[in-house]
């Protein structure tokens, strides 16, 4: 919350005002102060007389071109927004994903951000954002990760099907969470990222996630170790945007923690090529990358002997930023504990 003791909200590709709907039920904390509605091919907009039907007309709810606008949006707490979902949606035969006319609205989207860094995020899409293009399935959201990380928040998404609780019918959405790193929230999944790996990770995922407890999980299976998240591999959106070609789960979390190691595990990787098979090296970029990543894990899941030596100097970073962290002279109460990874709870 801000000094009021509210939290002022801007809704972007607000439609009927569904976001802002929500949020004035779930608390009136939530104070909606900037909205957008403008649909570019249409002479009439439904949309926009609706949102103003139920939420009144004013200068701060505006029908034009974003991208025009943009300049005009006032500093908020939280940015929410359902954008456009055509180019990353399988009913559009030959989809652009994010290169395509609407799906580049997510970098007037990016632009805001960069400008206002608003301490939350919370945007929506469809479920097909996550594999988006057909062509280089997980390019787009690899981007959209990387483009939120490189403006310093971390993220959490889930897929969730609202027939899954209790709503009657199948309606699969991607949501996006992203808080920024001036938060508490921020502040305390980082310091358990920096003692407890990526199995602090999972159990955000699983159990203590925003996600996670609005919509519990109930009958998973997967362990920390299924997934090793390979997007931290790239080291620019330049280089992302054309090789990343990756699956990405229904839920998942980037923070820092990825880009804190990102050289380690790149200069492992190197190693790797240098004494790899003539076969592992021949299917291009990705395979290679691929057949690294299976050097990880044995099959009984356990870290190789590379992924301890990485897992050894992941720990020892921390240590190091641990002890050069200004926060232990702030706060006497602002601990440090050295977790074993793999075998710890």
């Amino acid at each position: 919350m801000n000094k009021k003791g509210t939290i002022d909200v801007v809704e972007l590709f607000a439609g009927v005002g569904g976001f802002r709907l929500g949020l004035e039920r779930a608390s009136n904390r939530f104070q909606t102060i900037w909205a957008n509605q403008w649909e570019p091919s249409m002479n009439e907009q439904y949309a926009f007389d609706c949102y103003t039907k139920h939420f009144g007309n004013s200068n701060n709810h505006v029908c034009e071109d974003i991208s025009k606008v943009k300049s005009y949006i006032p500093d908020h707490d939280l940015l929410v927004g359902g954008f456009p979902c055509q180019d990353y949606s399988i009913m559009k035969k030959n989809s652009m994903g994010i290169e395509g006319t609407k799906g580049k609205l997510w970098w007037q989207i990016n632009d805001i951000i960069r400008e206002k860094r608003p301490k939350y995020i919370l945007l929506e899409n469809v479920d097909r954002l996550v594999w988006s293009p057909a062509k280089q399935y997980g390019r787009d959201f690899s981007i959209i990760l990387r483009c939120l990380y490189e403006l310093g928040y971390a993220v959490e998404w889930r897929i969730i099907n609202a027939a899954d609780y209790g709503q009657a019918q199948r309606r699969r959405r991607t949501f996006i969470f992203a808080f920024f790193r001036e938060t508490d929230i921020y502040k305390t999944y980082a310091e358990k990222n920096c003692t407890r790996g990526l199995k602090s990770m999972h159990e955000y995922i699983m159990q203590s996630g925003i996600f996670a407890q609005a919509f519990p999980i109930v009958n998973h299976s997967k362990t920390y170790t299924d997934n090793w998240l390979d997007e931290m591999m790239y080291e620019n959106v330049e280089v992302l945007s054309e090789y990343q070609k990756v699956h990405l789960y229904n839920s998942g979390k980037e923070d820092f923690y990825m880009g804190f190691f990102s050289d380690l595990f790149k200069s492992s990787f190197d190693k790797w090529v240098e004494g790899a098979s003539d076969t592992e090296l021949s299917d291009g970029y990705e395979s290679r990358r691929q057949n690294w990543m299976k050097t990880g894990f044995g099959g009984d899941g356990e870290p190789t002997q590379e992924m301890k030596r990485i897992n050894e100097e992941m720990s020892r970073r921390s240590a190091e930023k641990w002890k050069n962290d200004p926060r232990r002279n702030r706060d006497p109460n602002y601990r440090w504990t050295d977790a074993n990874r793999w075998d710890k709870d």
